[in-house]
């Protein structure tokens, strides 16, 4: 059964590499709901935010990626909440 998933996802800052993860999820046809990737305080790192419906397996698979430096599963938010904040 598929479930709402949210990894973030520290990946060396370079070149290629988001498309390498996306690819990743390409080839297991898993969509990519929403995605946000920004440079970390340390220039050689970015953080990637995936959110998808897959099963928790993705995890794994990133995580053993080659641009994969740490992987963390954040809890799901439940429908309608989204932390938004005026």
């Amino acid at each position: 059964m598929k479930e709402k998933l949210v990894l973030s996802v520290l990946v060396d800052n370079e070149s290629g590499v988001l498309q390498r993860v996306a690819s990743l999820f390409s080839r297991r046809a898993y969509n990519i709901s929403s995605l946000t990737v920004s440079e970390t305080e340390d220039p050689n790192f970015s953080r990637m935010t995936i959110e998808t419906n897959t099963e928790g397996e993705v995890r794994i698979q990133v995580l053993v990626h080659g641009d994969a430096v740490a992987v963390d599963q954040a809890p799901a938010a439940k429908a309608g909440d989204r932390g938004e904040s005026i």
